[in-house]
């Protein structure tokens, strides 16, 4: 096990998480109102988790696997709390953070067997991501947001218990792409080509050419941002995708849902489901 990160669970390299810093008792969340801002509400932070489980969980999850994805949860949750300190609450309940829903019986016993405890780098809560699916690889934090560290417990790694699903494919008009572009910022009457110009370690698309725009180039991730801010996040799933036009008609042949950095949901219900434990499931991302 990498020293620089532990999962609290054993006597010596595993303790509570007070034993690193004051765990909160109650978190105040931010729910998006249909008509724009938030109305705030404090939960008790493991009613929280039990939420976030709901929202972010693969369906019939066995036990172990919602008990990893808790610990994951928790331990971004504490990294994260100071995030929407401008808005007067700590996290919201949307994708910007982590997706809330009514908790379930499943998911309240797992954040109940593992209350208070987390990952930890150098004695405090660590920067760890989870994602949907990493469509068989998973990815390094930097290849998704520029700048962003690369820790030794975050690698880009073969993933077979995750299977490379889900197998997703779709068609979009270069008009409806020309306009979640502009909606992003790009100027320009028309999107004369766009084609894949370099892929990253892992195989995700890396840049494209926008042909006929300004700026003339976009990455991976962003395009899948501007595509999910006005067509729709259902679209383009990840940016571990192959691109083929046909006449004004692009389509994605793609794998995997999410960003893919950290913990792949399908992957840890999988290895659960083949009777792996929680502490199993929420090492096997980490460096190996």
């Amino acid at each position: 096990m990498n020293a620089r990160l532990l999962i609290l669970a054993l006597p010596l390299l595993f303790a509570s998480a007070a034993h690193a810093q004051p765990m909160p008792s109650d978190l105040r969340i931010g729910v998006a109102r249909a008509g724009g801002g938030y109305a705030v509400t404090t939960v008790p932070i493991e009613t929280y988790v039990a939420r976030v489980l709901a929202g972010e969980a693969a369906r019939d999850s066995q036990p172990a696997a919602l008990e990893a994805l808790a610990i994951a949860v928790r331990t971004y949750t504490l990294f994260n709390i100071g995030r929407h300190r401008a808005d007067g609450f700590h996290l919201c309940d949307q994708t910007h953070c982590q997706v809330n829903r009514t908790a379930t019986a499943a998911t309240e016993r797992a954040a109940n067997a593992t209350g208070g405890r987390v990952l930890l780098k150098a004695g405090v809560p660590a920067d760890i991501y989870y994602s949907a699916s990493c469509g068989g690889r998973t990815e390094i934090p930097s290849a998704v947001w520029p700048g962003a560290e690369n820790p030794s417990y975050l690698p880009s790694r073969r993933d077979d218990a995750c299977g490379g699903t889900p197998v997703w494919s779709v068609e979009l008009s270069a008009g409806d792409l020309l306009r979640a572009l502009r909606a992003g910022g790009f100027a320009g009457d028309r999107l004369r080509e766009m084609r894949v110009a370099s892929r990253n370690a892992s195989g995700r698309v890396g840049r494209l050419r926008l042909d006929g725009l300004q700026p003339g180039a976009i990455s991976g991730q962003d395009l899948r941002v501007v595509v999910g801010q006005t067509l729709g996040w259902q679209h383009i799933k990840s940016t571990m995708f192959e691109l083929r036009r046909d006449g004004d008609r692009y389509q994605f042949s793609g794998r995997g849902s999410g960003h893919g950095v950290g913990m792949c949901v399908v992957g840890s219900t999988r290895l659960a489901a083949d009777g792996r434990s929680e502490h199993y499931v929420a090492n096997f991302y980490r460096d190996q």
